[in-house]
């Protein structure tokens, strides 16, 4: 149990429950959370940036009311959260004070916005310093803590990353700095206390590493309203943690490539040795030169008239380009290290490390000389490592080469294969079961990010309204990670025929049976279940059900 006391200020407003008590100014068990509106600097209408959702025009943001929440066991074996307190913003500010006795993970949400997942984590820790969050308004709306994020309990596992953006000659106020390590299945995500702001170009995270892993580190001004396309910048790098390990992440070059660098450490073994080696910077450069010459002789056939636009096809299209052949050489190079690394490491946990680093991308020729590396460390490493992310990233490798044996092998003439899969609403779906009631069948695997899957719906629309009472039907196939975005863009897209889910992304059993690698992907079915025509853009889907459907 904590014991807790807390007092909640809005700039003159005080929200105290009963139970709570006001902290004394010194106490050593005292803390103290202060959240900043940052509004968005220009007017959305959806040209000028991303229009926001109409859960959040129907709020004033202004006053929005923010949870502090912490988690706590109900005695079934799971856990619910429990308010510590909340107020609203006033005056562009919340502040929230009061005691604790011990270090507590804390959720801070949006309370209107809690069912579109509009929170941060942090952790309170008695007598430690003021913390700082801030609610930044840019065509959507988000939460990220202000400058520094410390979330140790366990100082044996501490790590620390911290980044100097002040020599970026741009605007980074507003910048969104996101730290991501990997789940169980390999994937990135976004460690939840790893969403910041820069404050004054700099930011701090303290996190903990039982283990040595690989994290992902990104500074983006993309999401930023009203920052022209000259203003916005983008970067992101890897780094090794591990306890003791102390990152800088900064701009390097005339690029302002983002780096991360230590000195020691795993990091400096896997990573620094040839990051930073002479020969990587002296290619990264040439490629950097490369793709700025490219770009500008792009945007000059952009802007010539039609007669370059020839011109411009060939010159995109040609596979000589110095920048593809450079890009080709760097990223082989960077393989070739850290499969050296996977290949021949002493500690089986660097070989592991240099793995997740890609040392064997999955659409590599030699791709399967990872695979007695993956079965050594099953026998080398320690069963929770080995059940967490040996297998998994195995599994995942399995997955990417049986997915596209079978986009190989289902070209038209052969058989779909079956698949039951639930709608929005639980009700499961066989393929055969509506292939039985119809003459032509249209299989669509998209998702919610997928923004030419959205695009093609205008027109699958227009096409299922003239012929699905002449027997033609649509099933479409959401490869999303969770129901929410599913349903949330499902909703948003009103979408008239069959619609269900896998929820496991590209590693699903029915988008692998496919050999989806990219979406949107479709296959059109007769009654059979035979393939007819796959990887139709609607256009030509219109033209085939025209000779077809009279």
């Amino acid at each position: 149990m904590h014991r807790l006391s807390i007092l909640a200020v809005s700039f003159g407003m005080v929200f105290m429950p009963p139970t709570h008590i006001h902290a004394t100014e010194n106490s050593s068990n005292s803390f103290k959370i202060v959240g900043t509106y940052i509004p968005s600097e220009v007017e959305l209408d959806g040209e000028e940036g991303a229009a926001p959702s109409e859960a959040i025009r129907s709020i004033d943001l202004s006053k929005a009311k923010i949870r502090i929440a912490y988690e706590s066991p109900t005695g079934n074996g799971k856990t619910e959260m429990v308010e510590m307190a909340s107020g609203r913003f006033s005056n562009g500010k919340v502040v929230f004070e009061g005691e604790i006795e011990q270090p507590t993970d804390v959720r801070i949400s949006i309370v209107e916005l809690e069912d579109q997942r509009k929170w941060v984590y942090t952790t309170i820790t008695p007598g430690g310093e003021e913390i700082n969050f801030a609610m930044v308004e840019d065509g959507d709306v988000r939460l990220a803590l202000v400058g520094v994020s410390k979330r140790v309990k366990n100082p044996q596992y501490k790590f620390t990353i911290s980044g100097d953006l002040r020599s970026i000659d741009k605007d980074m106020s507003r910048a969104h700095v996101l730290i991501l390590d990997r789940d169980n299945a390999g994937s990135l995500k976004a460690i939840s206390s790893g969403n910041m702001i820069p404050s004054e170009g700099l930011f701090l995270f303290e996190g903990e590493a039982p283990h040595p892993t690989v994290v992902q580190i990104s500074v983006s001004t993309l999401r930023a309203s009203g920052v022209s396309s000259a203003e916005t910048y983008f970067g992101q790098t890897s780094a090794i943690v591990e306890p003791g390990a102390e990152i800088l992440i900064h701009p390097q070059g005339e690029h302002n490539e983002l780096v991360a660098t230590s000195g020691t450490g795993r990091h400096a073994q896997i990573i620094e040795s040839w990051r930073q080696s002479s020969e990587y910077l002296e290619l990264e450069d040439r490629l950097n030169v490369a793709e700025t010459e490219f770009e500008d002789k792009r945007t000059t056939l952009w802007n010539a008239v039609n007669a370059a636009i020839k011109e411009l096809n060939d010159f995109v299209g040609d596979e000589s380009q110095p920048h593809l052949i450079l890009e080709k050489e760097l990223n082989e190079l960077r393989a070739g290290k850290l499969q050296s690394i996977a290949k021949n490491a002493m500690d089986p946990l660097d070989s592991l490390l240099a793995l997740e680093m890609g040392a064997f991308p999955p659409t590599s020729e030699n791709r399967s000389e990872a695979f007695p590396i993956y079965d050594r460390l099953a026998e080398l490493l320690d069963d929770e490592i080995v059940s967490q992310r040996v297998i998994p990233a195995r599994d995942k490798l399995v997955s990417h080469i049986k997915s596209e044996e079978n986009d190989a092998d289902l070209v038209p003439g052969q058989k779909a294969p079956e698949f039951t899969l639930s709608n929005l609403n639980g009700t499961e779906t066989s393929l055969y079961d509506v292939l039985a009631d119809n003459e032509l069948v249209l299989v669509e695997f998209w998702a919610s990010w997928c923004g030419p899957c959205i695009a093609s719906f205008p027109k699958l629309k227009e096409l299922h309204t003239t012929y699905s009472t002449s027997g033609f039907e649509i099933v479409s196939i959401s490869i999303d990670d969770d129901s929410y975005h599913w349903e949330q863009a499902s909703e948003e897209q009103d979408l008239p025929w069959i619609d269900v889910g896998e929820m496991n992304g590209w590693d699903g059993d029915t988008a692998t049976a496919y050999g989806v690698q990219f979406v949107p992907k479709g296959y059109l079915l007769d009654r059979e279940g035979n393939i007819l025509q796959k990887d139709l853009n609607p256009d030509e889907l219109e033209e085939y059900l025209a000779s077809k459907i009279k």
